[in-house]
């Protein structure tokens, strides 16, 4: 029973290291031999071309906002406000990118014209028979859009 105990341990570490010899052997070598016949690339240095650099973009939350509250306003509140905003020359598409990128940069613009939307919708959404809903700029200043 001893010499059956003693020869599989002597099996067991024979065959242990057996195995790491031919580990050692074999992946080892070829794994030393691949960092020392690496070549280095040649650096690729460039000069960094002048790229230019992309136009923000508002988030779809203030687009929204800034459409929900633009087609409320009457003429005149729309040309007073691209004054304000020094954009008399600018399409309404770019004038509503400009005005929600101003509201991302403002939370507390945001907030207020969020505010003024919630409250609109609320006016809106009443069904009363004897009263006909009115626009924004009828109910609320121009001043109460912006904040500068």
């Amino acid at each position: 029973m001893k010499k059956t105990i003693l020869l599989f341990l002597v099996g067991v570490i024979i065959g242990s290291l057996l195995t790491s010899v031919i580990i050692i052997r074999y992946q080892l070598p070829t794994r030393i031999a691949n960092l020392i016949n690496r070549k280095p690339e040649p650096s690729q240095v460039s000069s960094p071309s002048p790229m230019p650099s992309p136009s923000p973009t508002p988030t779809e939350k203030s687009l929204r906002l800034a459409a929900f509250a633009w087609a409320r306003l009457t003429q005149t509140q729309m040309k007073e406000l691209k004054q304000i905003y020094n954009a008399q020359n600018s399409t309404d598409a770019q004038f509503l990118n400009i005005w929600a990128l101003d509201m991302d940069n403002d939370p507390a613009l945001y907030a207020k014209n969020e505010a003024i939307m919630e409250k609109t919708l609320s006016i809106e959404n009443r069904s009363t028979s004897n009263t006909q809903t009115q626009n924004i700029g009828e109910q609320i200043p121009l001043s109460e859009l912006y904040i500068k």
